[in-house]
């Protein structure tokens, strides 16, 4: 089964960290795939772990196929894995079934699963001598379905509490598939072909209405590990190609797009309105998503002429864009490596056109909210609430922060003293949240809630201030 091959394909190369990729470019080509299982040292998958928990009798008896009515259960990253007894409930776990459902199913089909036989070593099941089991799994469309093998390892132990068996930790790895090689000015790297969509069919283009597949790219060393969807422009580091793979998928095309280009200019300011540096950039559309790494130079226009402190010049394809999804925007008074920055979302509806430049600022002053957004929070003595903190930069949403820094809050009576105070760490998602319980004896009255927060260098502190009315 393809599609259980390709699920199981990107768990294993979401856990290598993606290395810096724009200084790579791919010598235009097309390279023959060899379906391979690699030696274990020569492959970055890695065991996946999955907590099954008991299937109940009733759901048990609405799959067709499954032999107890006590299985196991559980999903992880589009595959369901159900544990089962193949001679009858209370014969003894000896099967793993493993389907791809895209996600969470409550009626799985046992039809479409990948049957793992297993054996019982004192109570910790296995593929037979905890080694690698080789099964046989049919690939490609009915007119040219051929069969290919993978080697599965899956190791199961129960958890227990008070009273039996409350679930089995699985761990489990799937390696085999299609890979290659391409060539690049640094050297070859692997190339891997992906049915993303599950359809049985590689080489589906990605469209507004349909998934479609891709390849992932990785290093010999996995200091590199990148999936590229396959859309009209495939971007890898700052530059676009044209892939093309078989039904099979044992054939990659890829070739230097060569379709109209357009340049957009991205203005970065800091807090002050002063020119600050835009060290990542990812710019989303309809179809697909261009991520431009911090590596691109910001000195220099698309011509190699210097451009003004603040500004980058990027080459993109003519086409409808939904926004500058999110970028890194740091004070240019702190240097390029600084640790602290702000990830900054805009979300904008542009048409980049044909040799025409389009200017997009970013950031500006920074604001912070306290939610909810009513201007007058009331609450009875000894109820809860929570307390929301956001933040602004510009016009635009600080939807992330490098190198985390804290907010704190603060609570003072209605005669001016403080009768409570927290803190948070503004982290990756770029907001942060408390939990306030109003205590019994707080006398009835208007409150006031004080947020502060410090985004040096990239601006200067900011206060926000939320009345709360304690009522009996």
């Amino acid at each position: 089964m393809k599609s259980l091959i390709t699920a199981f394909l990107i768990l294993a190369i979401s856990a290598i960290a993606a290395a810096p990729v724009c200084s790579l470019t791919i010598k235009p080509g097309m390279c023959k795939l060899e379906w391979i299982i690699p030696k274990e040292r020569d492959d970055g998958t890695d065991f996946s772990l999955l907590l099954l928990d008991k299937m109940s009798a009733t759901r048990a008896k609405t799959i067709n196929g499954l032999s107890s009515t006590k299985a196991y259960w559980g999903t992880q990253g589009g595959l369901t894995l159900i544990l089962d007894e193949s001679k009858g409930t209370d014969k003894g776990y000896d099967t793993l079934y493993i389907i791809q459902t895209g996600g969470y199913s409550s009626k799985p089909d046992i039809g479409k699963a990948v049957k793992v036989p297993l054996k019982d070593y004192g109570g910790l099941l296995g593929t037979y001598g905890m080694e690698e089991a080789t099964i046989q799994v049919p690939i490609g469309v009915e007119s040219s379905k051929i069969t290919k093998p993978l080697a599965v390892s899956v190791r199961i132990e129960p958890r227990s509490k008070p009273g039996g068996i409350v679930g089995r930790l699985t761990q489990f790895r799937i390696r085999g598939g299609w890979r290659g090689k391409i060539e690049t000015d640094k050297g070859d790297l692997t190339v891997l072909t992906q049915d993303l969509n599950g359809n049985g069919v590689y080489g589906d283009s990605f469209s507004e209405d349909n998934d479609g597949d891709g390849v992932s790219i990785i290093a010999a060393d996995e200091s590199l590990a990148i999936n590229i969807p396959i859309t009209q422009y495939s971007m890898f580091g700052d530059k676009f190609y044209t892939i093309h793979v078989n039904k099979l998928g044992d054939s990659v095309d890829i070739q230097t797009y060569s379709g109209p280009m357009a340049k957009l200019v991205i203005q970065a300011v800091d807090g002050y309105n002063k020119p600050a540096k835009a060290t990542r950039i990812f710019i989303s559309g309809d179809e697909d998503n261009f991520d431009f790494g911090p590596e691109a130079d910001e000195s220099f226009s698309t011509d190699g002429k210097p451009i003004r402190p603040g500004y980058k010049e990027l080459s993109v394809p003519v086409k409808n864009y939904t926004g500058i999804k999110a970028a890194v925007v740091q004070s240019s008074s702190s240097g390029a490596d600084s640790a602290f920055a702000l990830f900054i979302e805009k979300e904008l509806d542009f048409v980049l056109e044909k040799d025409k430049e389009t200017t997009i600022k970013l950031g500006g002053p920074v604001k912070m909210q306290i939610a909810p957004k009513r201007k007058e929070l009331t609450l009875r003595r000894g109820m809860g609430m929570g307390i929301g903190i956001a933040l602004t930069a510009g016009t635009d949403e600080v939807v992330g922060i490098q190198g985390g820094r804290t907010v704190k809050v603060s609570i003072s009576a209605p005669n001016g003293k403080q009768v409570w105070s927290g803190t948070a760490e503004f982290g990756s998602i770029g907001s942060c949240a408390f939990s306030v319980k109003i205590p019994q004896d707080w006398k009835p009255g208007n409150y006031k809630i004080t947020a502060t927060f410090d985004p040096s260098p990239y601006s200067a502190p900011v206060t926000a201030y939320k009345t709360l009315k304690v009522i009996k």
